[in-house]
């Protein structure tokens, strides 16, 4: 599963620049983030595309809204769901809303990709599954689990993230995956 979303992502930035990704600890220099989906990628992409961020929530939800208005494809990878929360105010009243804040003349082409899930030993504070709260926003929310490891359904994987990264302007994606046992 690991594979296909890595493969995705690195297809639809090797077919479109305007495709970056930022987050925490994403870059080879860091490990390719907490699941290794990142890995690689900014070898073969550079730096300036596989951006490593410091640990700020809002900043890369709000970095990836205002690259998003100015005509890039970010790709916001939030660690885990449970740190989303801090980012909920970009998310909620920016992202989800501009388009219809400004009459249709701002579109915000954001995929927010972040894990969720619980009984795999991280704590409390890192087991939260907090799915339901977006489903009241004006976004597009796919849940993805690692836990079904089918050589099929990884290539449904790929084309999954492949077609959320490829959707219309207008589209906000809030891309969730399982977390790794």
């Amino acid at each position: 599963m690991v594979e296909a979303c890595r493969e995705a992502l690195r297809e639809a930035m090797l077919e479109d620049e305007s495709v970056f990704i930022l987050g925490e600890d994403i870059g080879d220099a860091e490990g390719g983030g907490t699941f290794k989906v990142t890995k690689g990628l900014s070898t073969e992409f550079g730096t300036g595309r596989v951006r490593t961020t410091p640990i700020s929530e809002q900043a890369i939800v709000g970095a990836a809204i205002g690259a998003a208005i100015a005509g890039m494809r970010p790709v916001a990878e939030i660690m885990l769901m449970n740190f989303i929360t801090v980012a909920m105010d970009q998310i909620v009243n920016h992202a989800a809303k501009l388009r219809y804040m400004s009459g249709g003349e701002t579109s915000v082409p954001i995929t927010i990709r972040t894990a969720t899930g619980a009984g795999n030993g991280t704590g409390a504070q890192h087991s939260d599954m907090l799915e339901a709260w977006f489903g009241n926003f004006k976004m597009t929310m796919l849940k993805r689990n690692f836990y079904d490891q089918e050589v099929y359904e990884d290539y449904a994987a790929e084309g999954l993230e492949r077609g959320w990264l490829e959707r219309g302007e207008d589209d906000k994606i809030l891309w969730m995956f399982g977390m790794l046992s």
